[in-house]
């Protein structure tokens, strides 16, 4: 047994008092454990659905629905894009930046700046709603 110079007779792994270091970790370990165990945070929940959307657990499909209009690229707009959607019965209304759209089997354009209204069960291209904007919808 090792002697400490200062205190005969004391174990070099001992404290003062004679209680082992290890045994004061332990002691602590056990103050630790004997806490209530708190949980960790819930996660935040899904942000709700804006108005008017719908929110899906996947990525939808690039082709949705077979009847749906196209936006028409050309070399003045070449990444057209739909930033809103509204339907009012059984018509839905698309809004963005596009200067027009095609009928889905691709053989009819329509010039429709910004905005196009088409039949939801369909997808006919309004022939009479034909707005002009001067800018992004």
């Amino acid at each position: 047994m090792l002697q400490d110079r200062e205190t005969p007779g004391v174990d070099e792994g001992a404290d003062v008092d004679g209680r082992s270091r290890a045994a004061a970790a332990l002691a602590g370990l056990a103050l630790v454990s004997a806490l209530p165990a708190q949980a960790a945070p819930a996660p935040a929940p899904a942000p709700a659905p804006l108005r008017g959307s719908v929110w899906h657990d996947r990525v939808v499909s690039e082709d949705p629905a077979d009847v749906t209009p196209h936006l028409v690229a050309d070399a003045v707009l070449p990444h057209p894009a739909v930033y809103a959607l509204e339907q009012s019965g059984s018509t839905l209304y698309a809004g963005g930046h596009f200067r027009a759209v095609q009928n889905a089997a691709r053989t009819t354009s329509f010039a429709r700046p910004n905005l196009v209204a088409f039949d939801a069960r369909t997808g006919a291209v309004s022939r009479t709603f034909t707005p002009r904007l001067d800018g992004d919808v």
